[in-house]
């Protein structure tokens, strides 16, 4: 199986690292602490290597999540390594109102405040 959320990362405005594809905006991977090295969910041992992992056996890293998730695919194997971010995505706001197709619906990003 192949994700994004082996080799991509999800910023969110209020400093948590998310499940990378829509369905799975809401699935705190990381979540934000000041006293903590936030550059672990990229590290090996760390929430992206965990997921890459679960995948090349797979296995759903998120069983309750991923069968929802419009990226993830049943071909090809996941591409972790440490040294390649291939995605990083910084959500500056939740305030905004493109109201995306993939991004949170207007009432997803009311719960984020």
């Amino acid at each position: 199986m192949q994700c994004p959320g082996a080799d991509s990362l999800f910023l969110r405005a209020n400093g948590n690292f998310v499940c990378w594809d829509d369905a799975g905006s809401d699935k705190v991977l990381q979540p934000y602490d000041i006293e903590k090295d936030m550059s672990r969910i990229f590290s090996d041992g760390g929430p992206c290597a965990l997921i890459a992992k679960k995948l090349a056996g797979n296995i759903l890293p998120f069983p309750e999540t991923c069968p929802g998730c419009y990226c993830l695919s049943l071909r090809g194997s996941p591409c972790f390594n440490s040294r390649v971010l291939n995605v990083m995505q910084v959500e500056p706001s939740s305030r905004c109102t493109l109201e995306c197709k993939a991004c949170a619906t207007p009432e997803e990003r009311e719960r984020l405040q």
